[in-house]
C-alpha cells in the first residue's frame, strides 16, 4: 500500500494545492487509508474520551476528512459533534455518515472557523499538519476554544523536532496555552511504495489546553 496523492507534498506546497488533491482523492481516500491501517482517528477519540466525563462536550473535527474521526467518537459516546475540512467533495462524504451535527468548509490558517468565541471544548486534528499551515490557525483556534478546552492535534515526526521546520511548536509553547501530553505512537500501517521516505508509520499524538 502506498499513499501516493500525497506523494511529493511538503514545504513547498499551498493549501490550495491540498485542496485539490484530496478533492481528486475523495472517491478513494477512506478505502485507500482502511486499507493501509488507519490508526489515527481512534486513537485521538481514545485521547478525548480519557479528557472527558461529559458525553456532551462540544468538540470540532477539523481537518475532518470523510468522518472517520467523528465515527470512533460517536462511538465512544459523544453526542456533540462539528466537523470542518477545506475539500467541499471529501466532507460531502463525511456529512453522508450522520455523525456530526453540523458541517463546513475552512481553509485553516486562511479562513476564520464558523463559530463564537470559546464555541468548543475540544478541537481534533488528525493529520492535516505534514505541510505549512500558516500559524496563525492556532490563534484562531485558541478563540473557539473554551478556557480550559483542549486541543488534540497529530504531528508528522518530522515536522514536530526541536528544529520546528513549520514553526508549530512555537505557536502552541505560548502563554495562551498549556502542554499537557505528546506521545510518538502508530498511525498508520508500513507502506510498500516510499520512494522518497517521506512518510512515517507513527505519529505524535499532541494535547494542548487553552489557558
Amino acid at each position: 500500500m502506498s499513499l501516493t496523492p500525497l506523494e511529493g507534498l511538503g514545504a513547498n506546497t499551498s493549501l490550495q494545492q491540498l485542496e485539490k488533491t484530496y478533492d481528486k482523492w475523495s472517491g478513494k481516500y477512506e478505502t485507500d487509508m482502511i486499507s493501509l491501517g488507519y490508526h489515527g482517528p481512534g486513537t485521538v477519540a481514545k485521547i478525548v474520551r480519557g479528557l472527558f466525563d461529559n458525553d456532551g462536550a462540544r468538540i470540532l473535527d477539523m481537518a475532518a476528512g470523510t468522518g472517520m474521526a467523528g465515527q470512533e467518537l460517536r462511538k465512544l459516546g459523544f453526542t456533540s459533534i462539528h466537523a470542518s475540512d477545506m475539500s467541499t467533495q471529501i466532507l460531502e462524504q463525511a456529512k453522508q455518515k450522520g455523525v456530526y451535527d453540523k458541517v463546513f468548509r475552512c481553509r485553516m490558517g486562511e479562513d476564520s472557523i464558523e463559530g463564537s468565541d470559546e464555541s468548543y471544548d475540544c478541537i481534533t486534528i488528525v493529520g492535516c499538519f505534514s505541510v505549512p499551515v500558516p500559524v496563525k490557525a492556532f490563534q484562531e483556534l485558541n478563540r473557539v476554544l473554551s478556557v480550559g478546552g483542549y486541543l488534540v492535534v497529530t504531528f508528522r515526526p518530522d515536522v514536530w523536532t526541536d528544529q520546528d521546520i513549520y514553526q508549530y511548536k512555537q505557536a502552541l509553547n505560548s502563554a495562551e496555552w498549556r502542554h499537557v501530553s505528546e506521545s510518538l505512537e502508530d498511525f498508520h500501517g508500513v507502506l510498500n511504495q516510499d520512494k522518497n521516505e517521506e512518510f512515517s508509520a507513527k505519529w505524535f499524538y499532541v494535547v494542548y489546553q487553552k489557558v
